[in-house]
């Protein structure tokens, strides 16, 4: 478990703080949380779903930083778990919550979910960079977004602006590696700055609409 692991441009050795720019920008998940709990609580929109979100954000960062700081094996289960369980919860919470499927239905999804994620992971890692794992998410959130435009649901441009900012987020995650010779800091980082923004929409664009739906 403590075996190390070197997989970004900006790591040069194993010391603690070789990816600077990869660790601070963590902070973005935390500071993304805060502010997505500041906005629906002024509005007196916070339910308990949305706090569980803005909670793993907050797990989310804490886990990337250790694994851009510690660069081991355990700390990057700490940087993955959070975000697997953030996905999940979302599937469920806004099919349960604002598509009112049953439970048979949105174990139909999470099944698709998982069966999607073995399928992009037969792929070996140098096609993307190791991103083609989190095309299973793009895909449920890009149809998350169409069914709520499609069904006419408050905030639309939230959902279809996260799916949007995710594919650009996605794109300087694939490239990090194939930019060192150019650019030896990479470009990890700014996946880290724009994926907080993308957690903070789908959140907020959830949250609204529960409360829209509540009152």
């Amino acid at each position: 478990m403590n075996t190390k692991i070197n997989i970004y441009c900006e790591r040069t050795d194993f010391s603690l703080l070789s990816e600077p720019l990869n660790l601070i920008t963590n902070l973005a998940f935390i500071l993304a949380a805060l502010f997505g709990l500041w906005v629906l609580k002024k509005d007196q929109n916070l339910d308990r779903g949305s706090l569980w979100l803005f909670s793993l954000m907050v797990l989310i960062g804490i886990g990337s930083a250790l694994f851009h700081s510690l660069a081991t094996r355990w700390a990057a289960l700490a940087d993955t778990i959070p975000i697997l369980v953030f996905q999940l919860s979302f599937l469920i919470l806004y099919a349960r919550n604002i598509m009112t499927l049953s439970w048979l239905k949105i174990g139909a999804l999470i099944v698709i979910f998982f069966a999607l994620g073995w399928g992009f992971s037969q792929n070996p890692r140098a096609v993307m960079n190791g991103s083609l794992g989190y095309m299973p998410a793009l895909l449920f959130l890009g149809f998350f977004a169409l069914s709520h435009y499609k069904n006419n649901r408050p905030k639309p441009h939230y959902l279809s602006s996260a799916a949007g900012l995710f594919i650009l987020s996605l794109a300087f995650r694939s490239l990090d590696m194939s930019v060192c010779a150019h650019f030896p800091l990479g470009v990890h980082f700014m996946w880290h700055l724009l994926n907080a923004i993308v957690l903070l929409l789908a959140t907020l664009g959830y949250g609204k609409t529960i409360a829209k739906k509540n009152n």
